[in-house]
Parts: structure tokens; C-alpha cells; sequence
């Protein structure tokens, strides 16, 4: 199935079609083929927009989506996120919409309450539930008239979801490595590692005064703005180290800014 991510971060079910996908957009497509959503995010979209977006991927994921009596994503695993302002720019984006392309490209049937299947096999494509091209077998599963999609339901018939996958749910997103490297910035030994979170944080906002701070699993902290990426970085042992794409959207006069005034904070 296709999403439109509307006003309000609603989701409504669209025709599957690879043109819905425009700048002003952001467009899920749930694919129990390859289980998984694949979140694509127009030039045009804020990161507001996109956060937004992203939480109604999760859901989808965790819950599924009911469409008529059938519970559709019960079995997705991973959320796959594409901002189209970096592919071509960035290698890990345009990857991964080079393996999100030919999905779009794949010709679908129609087989009721906007499911599609795949027409050379019939296969599950996008959210299709059923091997079926019929709509009163969408569902390969059983699934109650009052069932409502949620992740902790005590049906047998819809808990095929691991252990293993359910711990993905935590991060499912690609997530780059840190690339090891020693700070240049001088520090006295005395200053705790929250401390100089802090610093890298407080010279950050003297060049971006709305930030969006998250922590990740492995207790990174990611700084955006609402037109992007800032920098992803944690500090251990009094050293402080960066995502590889830290600052790539980032000017290079408010790059040098925010390092002197980290050098500045931590004399």
C-alpha cells in the first residue's frame, strides 16, 4: 500500500503511483515483500514534516494498517528513510533508492481497498496480505471483525514477529558508523563527557537558535535544524567523536564558527 502523509501527520491511503511522489510530499509504501517501509521524503519537506512522517512509518510498522477486515504490515520488519534532496549526493541515500526505484517501477493490479500486487507473479509487492488476486482472500491470515491493529495483540495467528524483530523496532533506520577519531579541540582533563556534550551543544546554538536533539541507541546525540542535518557526535573518555556525514550540510563559515567556540568553551 501507499501513503500520503497529509496536514496534521495523518495518513491516507493513495493510488500506487510512482508520481505521487513530489517535491512537497512525503509518501510511504508499505512492502511486505521485502517487510518493509519504505519512507520517502520530497526537496520540499521541513524536518518537522519529516519527524512527523517518520512517527506514522513507526506506527504503521508496529501496528499494521486495516484495510476492510484484513490487518495489512503485520510481518514488516525495518523502516528504510530516503530524503530525495540526498540522493546523488550521498552514497548510504542513493543506495538505498536504488533498491526503493524498482519497487516503483514494478507494474500492480489492483485487488480492493487500495492493495496492490505485483502482476507478472501476484506476489506481495506492496501491502498485499494475500497471494490472492482476489479481495475476499486478502488476508492470509485470520483476522476478528472488531480487531483493531495493534502491536500487542494475543492472536496466534498474527504473532510471526520474532523476538529478534521486535528488537529492531528499537532503531530499525540505517544508522552509519561512528569513524573513530581523536577531538582536535583542547580539553582539560577535569571536564566530565556531559560537560562537553554540553559545549559541542551551547556552540552549536550560536549559529542555529531551533534544534532538534535525539538520542540514539548507542547514545550519540543527532542535532538538526528544520532544513536538516547538523551533526551526529558522542563523547567518551573526554574525547569527542563524528558521525562521517557530520556537518555536510552544514556551511563551512558556521562549521568553522561552532569549532572555535567549542575550542573557546573547553580552554
Amino acid at each position: 500500500m501507499m501513503f500520503d502523509v497529509v496536514e496534521g501527520g495523518i495518513v491516507e491511503p493513495i493510488e500506487f503511483d510512482k508520481n505521487k511522489l513530489v517535491p512537497e510530499k512525503s509518501i510511504i509504501v508499505m512492502d511486505e515483500e521485502n517487510q518493509t517501509v519504505w519512507l520517502w521524503h520530497g526537496q520540499k519537506r521541513g524536518l518537522v514534516a519529516r519527524r512527523t512522517a517518520l512517527r506514522q512509518a513507526e506506527s504503521l510498522k508496529g501496528h499494521g494498517y486495516q484495510a476492510g477486515n484484513a490487518i495489512i504490515g503485520r510481518d514488516l520488519h525495518k523502516i528504510v528513510e530516503i530524503d530525495s534532496r540526498k540522493v546523488g549526493r550521498e552514497p548510504e541515500t542513493t543506495e538505498l533508492f536504488k533498491k526503493f526505484e524498482p519497487i516503483l517501477e514494478e507494474s500492480y493490479e489492483p485487488i480492493g481497498n487500495l492493495i496492490y500486487v505485483r502482476k507478472d507473479k501476484g506476489s506481495r509487492k506492496t501491502s498485499s496480505s494475500s497471494s490472492s488476486s482476489k479481495p475476499s482472500t486478502v488476508s492470509e491470515k485470520p483476522v476478528k471483525t472488531n480487531s483493531t491493529p495493534s502491536s500487542s495483540s494475543n492472536s496466534s495467528t498474527t504473532q510471526k514477529t520474532t523476538q529478534t524483530h521486535e528488537a529492531k523496532r528499537i532503531e530499525a533506520r540505517p544508522v552509519l558508523k561512528h569513524v573513530e577519531k581523536t577531538s582536535e579541540v583542547s580539553k582539560k582533563s577535569q571536564l566530565s563527557d556531559i560537560l562537553i556534550q554540553g559545549a559541542v551543544i551551547m556552540a552549536i546554538t550560536t549559529q542555529y537558535k531551533d534544534l532538534w536533539i535525539s538520542v540514539k541507541p548507542d547514545n550519540s546525540l543527532a542535532l538538526e535544524h528544520m532544513d536538516g542535518k547538523i551533526c551526529t557526535f558522542k563523547v567518551q573518555n573526554g574525547e569527542i567523536s563524528y558521525l562521517n556525514d557530520s556537518f555536510a550540510e552544514v556551511p563551512p563559515d558556521k562549521k568553522s564558527a561552532i569549532e572555535k567556540k567549542i575550542e573557546d568553551y573547553l580552554k
